[in-house]
């Protein structure tokens, strides 16, 4: 995640889906390990948050991906 967060230098990284369950225990870790990697610019910018959906963003991910592929074809 933080050769990401370098190349593209994000404002927001947004995690979902069962995992995102873990709250703070993984929030707290990720914003943690970005802090140790991320050299290039201040990672204080960089907000780590929670998907609005929670577990269900996986599943609104599908179904999105799967209506815009139904559409092209």
């Amino acid at each position: 995640m933080a050769n990401v967060v370098v190349a593209i230098h994000p404002e927001l990284i947004v995690l979902g889906g069962g995992v995102a369950g873990l709250g703070d225990l993984l929030f707290d870790g990720v914003r943690q390990e970005l802090a140790e990697r991320v050299r290039v610019f201040p990672i204080d910018d960089v907000r780590v948050e929670p998907a609005v959906l929670g577990t269900d963003a996986g599943l609104a991910g599908v179904l999105v991906w799967t209506a815009r592929s139904t559409a092209l074809t």
